[in-house]
């Protein structure tokens, strides 16, 4: 019976002696908070898809946010995320998009960003284009259907299936809407030609390096 107390009574020495350490350690400075890795532009590689998706925290203390999506789940799980990593000090508070945000964390583009059908179509076009190395890339709408067109090299040909006027009316308009600004036009002109440019601002998630 004595054994056993001298045993218990060893046991939470033991633990209040290690509990003491921590806490020299601590204070001491030894125990600090780890530094968050950090990933491509100098982002913060911490937190879960859906806080990366929303909230993008750079190296240099910049914090960026969807505004219509920093809700009180984000909040929280940045508070968290200050106590597990040694954060920087949030110097400035910048607003930002869905897909800027993605492609600064290193994320592919959620379905969910790309509002039709034809936007969605589009985008893996584009994506295909880019990986066969086509010079251009025509969605041309005709009476009942539309068809994509690629160059590569000298030659032009058809590719994929069919489109119906919806989709490809729909994958057009996604494009306009999230053309670059002071592209020198602005609103749509009916029956004239309409140049404009995407990507720059990253309001399309174009695929890295196009």
């Amino acid at each position: 019976m004595m054994a056993d107390l001298r045993n218990a009574t060893n046991g939470v020495k033991r633990g209040l002696v290690a509990r003491a350490r921590e806490f020299a350690a601590d204070r001491l400075g030894r125990g600090k908070k780890p530094v968050p890795p950090v990933g491509r532009h100098g982002m913060l590689n911490v937190g879960g898809e859906a806080f990366r998706r929303v909230c993008a925290i750079n190296e240099d203390g910049t914090y960026y946010f969807v505004p219509d999506r920093n809700d009180e789940a984000v909040a929280a799980e940045l508070q968290e995320l200050g106590e597990v990593w040694d954060l920087p000090p949030r110097r400035r508070r910048v607003p930002a998009t869905l897909s800027s945000i993605a492609s600064a964390n290193g994320l592919g583009v959620a379905v969910a960003e790309v509002p039709t059908a034809g936007a969605r179509r589009m985008l893996a076009a584009i994506g295909e284009a880019t990986e066969l190395r086509a010079s251009d890339l025509k969605l041309i709408i005709r009476a009942n259907h539309a068809v994509l067109r690629m160059r590569l090299g000298a030659e032009e040909y058809t590719h994929g299936p069919h489109w119906q006027v919806g989709e490809a009316e729909d994958a057009i308009a996604w494009l306009y809407d999230g053309r670059d600004y002071g592209d020198g036009a602005a609103s749509q002109q009916a029956g004239q030609h309409q140049p404009f440019s995407v990507g720059q601002e990253r309001r399309v998630p174009l695929p890295e390096g196009l």
